[in-house]
């Protein structure tokens, strides 16, 4: 496949804003990269943090909790179970 004789346009479009209260706000964004006919050929998708922006009454999206274990102990477990992963 190669590109030439393409044209291409980046669609771009923020899919996400939450509020983390006095510190800031969250913004999600998703780019993809699309041929004249619509093909996607790419999608990335990204945050930024915009310190003091938040207290503005929006969601306040998710919490992830960071797990902060052993990753090679739990690659061990994995690859025990058949998974293939250690």
């Amino acid at each position: 496949m190669t590109s030439e004789g393409k044209k291409f346009e980046i669609r771009s479009k923020v899919v996400g804003v939450y509020d983390k209260g006095k510190a800031g706000a969250v913004v999600e964004t998703e780019s993809r990269i699309v041929d004249g006919e619509g093909t996607v050929y790419s999608k990335a998708v990204g945050s930024g943090f915009y310190v003091g922006q938040g207290n503005f009454g929006g969601p306040k999206g998710l919490y992830i909790q960071l797990w902060r274990g052993d990753w090679r102990a739990w690659l061990c477990e994995a690859d025990a179970d058949g998974m293939g992963m250690g």
